[in-house]
């Protein structure tokens, strides 16, 4: 008889399939059991027991002698040169409490300064780094964090093709823009605009014609990045496509260029339809008055340009028309022959054009980024004291809070900021949403001032009802509070208040417990690197 322990293995399969009666397997079972079989009272005595027996101990020598595969032999790992820059034990154990200890929002700030410490993360946190990399969106952020993998992360990616990617060249990409998924080709695009601007131009070109009205618009978007003087004939070339949205997307760019065609169009039409006329009166106390002309309907010129005016809740279809002309005029035609920003500003909210004027500027503001404006209509609109029957209600001013403040460079933000924080007597939810639109590392004025700011705020019995105040507590001020003053936020608002809900009182002390976290994150990913043991 053959006592290979394979020699029954068809025979046991069968048995297990059609049953053990039926299949003829008792006359395979050697009597007493084969050698190799487990021991067992029943072994051998040809009854379902034994059968069982002689499966399990063949399943287990099949498994035990299979040799693996060539494909399947484990590769070497190659030890990386980036070893001696790993992360010191605090800041590991700091990156593991972000990752899987409910400080998530802090990953970013982890990662920059990692990055520009030099610093590498250790290796069993590089898949989930790899992974987190995939829905990055932002090129600087990606690129941080794809430094602090170092060498090791890298090696790691080539092994995933959906990792590998995340190393890619624009070069070595453009040539799968057909078969990329959409935010690929957006990603891709970026970076092109930044490093390759007629490679950029090329793909969008190729693509255009057989993309629809949205993804259009979505790529025409991505211009904004590295916007230059030579856009001008390509931008100016899709005010005449189909798409109304591609028309305005067109526009809004190419009115951030002072010298292009359409801001001189835009300029002539400021000029034609807008006049400031000094103030009048004995002792010329009177305001500044604008008279404004515009034509009865837009031309086919101006509804090239992107100015397509309709009737709106708040504007009729000719303030609707000028709104949109000012949206699109160089905010610099504003300020010739001496006339500021205030004087428009302040003859604007005692014009019955004056809603059209301010939701221009506003939005020119906005898509021209110029800081001298937002600031402009932040002192004189928006925290001014309400003038009488102002063109704005106050849901209007605080609504234009968040993209004025967006648009001032972070110093002047902060600066404002902290003014309007440390001022007893200023509007709560105005301060709120100034301190929302800050979205940068708060320096140590603007920190002491929304320290001053919450201790008034808690105070107040309906502040555990204030969602503005609670979201500025577990939002904002957690990631951007200056750590130099997490002991002083600490004996301010260390003890709880007898209005404060439980609720309430663990949002403060998870600020708290937050601020002092990346005080001694940041301390462990300062140490210096250690330089390299000599060969």
């Amino acid at each position: 008889m053959n006592l290979h322990p394979t020699a029954c293995w068809n025979d046991v399969v069968n048995a297990a399939i059609l049953g053990f009666d039926r299949s003829g397997a008792r006359a395979c079972m050697p009597a007493g059991g084969s050698p190799w079989s487990l021991s067992s009272a029943a072994a051998g005595d040809g009854s379902m027991e034994s059968l069982l027996s002689e499966i399990a101990t063949l399943a287990i020598y099949e498994s035990a002698g299979r040799l693996p595969s060539a494909a399947a032999t484990p590769e070497e790992i190659p030890l990386c040169i980036a070893d001696d820059r790993l992360c010191s034990r605090p800041a590991t154990n700091h990156l593991f409490e972000i990752l899987h200890g409910g400080r998530q929002k802090l990953l970013p700030h982890w990662v920059a300064a990692a990055a520009a410490g030099g610093w590498h993360a250790p290796p069993e946190a590089l898949p989930r780094l790899l992974e987190i990399a995939i829905d990055v969106r932002d090129d600087a952020e990606l690129q941080a964090l794809l430094a602090v993998t170092g060498d090791r992360g890298r090696w790691l990616a080539e092994r995933r093709p959906h990792w590998k990617k995340l190393w890619q060249t624009p070069d070595a990409n453009a040539a799968s823009w057909e078969v990329d998924s959409r935010d690929d080709r957006l990603a891709l695009l970026r970076r092109l605009r930044l490093s390759d601007r007629a490679a950029a131009q090329q793909l969008v070109e190729a693509a255009w014609g057989s993309e629809s009205a949205a993804d259009r618009t979505t790529l025409l978007e991505q211009f904004a990045h590295g916007l230059a003087r030579d856009d001008e004939p390509w931008l100016e070339s899709c005010l005449d496509d189909r798409s109304k949205q591609v028309r305005t997307t067109a526009a809004e760019l190419l009115s951030r260029l002072p010298d292009s065609a359409l801001s001189q169009r835009m300029t002539s039409r400021v000029h034609a339809s807008v006049t400031l006329k000094p103030g009048g009166g004995l002792l010329k106390k009177k305001p500044p008055k604008i008279e404004v002309t515009l034509p009865d309907a837009a031309d086919a010129e101006l509804k090239r340009d992107g100015v397509e005016p309709r009737a709106q809740r708040t504007l009729g279809e000719k303030a609707s028309l000028l709104m949109q002309i000012v949206a699109l005029a160089p905010l610099p035609v504003w300020r010739q022959h001496d006339q500021r920003e205030a004087d428009w500003i302040a003859a604007a909210l005692h014009s019955e054009w004056g809603i059209a004027l301010l939701e221009g500027w506003l939005a020119a503001s906005r898509i021209q980024r110029d800081g001298e404006w937002a600031s402009a209509l932040l002192t004189h609109v928006c925290l001014a004291p309400a003038v009488k029957d102002a063109p704005v209600d106050e849901q209007w001013r605080r609504q234009a809070i968040l993209p004025l403040m967006e648009v001032l460079p972070a110093e002047q933000a902060a600066a404002v900021a902290a003014r309007a924080a440390g001022d007893p007597h200023s509007d709560h939810a105005n301060v709120v949403a100034m301190l929302q639109a800050c979205d940068f590392d708060w320096d140590d004025a603007l920190s002491a001032a929304v320290i001053d700011f919450l201790q008034r705020a808690t105070r107040a019995t309906s502040a555990i009802y204030d969602p503005a105040l609670r979201q500025l507590i577990t939002d904002a001020a957690p990631t951007r509070l200056a750590i130099r003053l997490a002991d002083q936020l600490a004996d301010r608002l260390g003890v709880p208040l007898e209005n404060w809900s439980p609720n309430f009182a663990a949002a403060v002390q998870d600020l708290i417990s937050t601020v002092h976290f990346r005080r001694e994150m940041f301390a462990a990913l300062a140490l210096p690197i250690p330089s390299k043991p000599a060969p």
